[in-house]
């Protein structure tokens, strides 16, 4: 039961951040932005064999970001545990 909280607060909060997004008309990326990534499709085409790019990304975010996040929040809890004077 806490863990279904827990899973819907986060799904609330992404529909609360994502809702402002959708409600744009037409949102389309700068053409420098666009261009850029063309520029470097080739490179990247070249170096992902030798160094594997998006298998890096996907273990950045995969791994790096939940443990930074679940280390803060961890840290947020045990600092209120100490500044509670009952639970000392």
């Amino acid at each position: 039961m806490i863990w279904e909280f827990i899973i819907n607060s986060i799904a609330f909060a992404l529909r609360v951040v994502t809702t402002p997004i959708t409600l744009l008309n037409d949102v389309t990326l700068p053409s420098e932005i666009t261009n850029g990534i063309a520029i470097i499709s080739p490179y990247y085409s070249s170096l992902n064999p030798i160094l594997p790019i998006d298998t890096i990304l996907f273990l950045i975010t995969v791994v790096e970001i939940p443990f930074l996040v679940g280390l803060g929040v961890y840290f947020v809890i045990r600092w209120i545990y100490q500044k509670l004077p009952f639970l000392n």
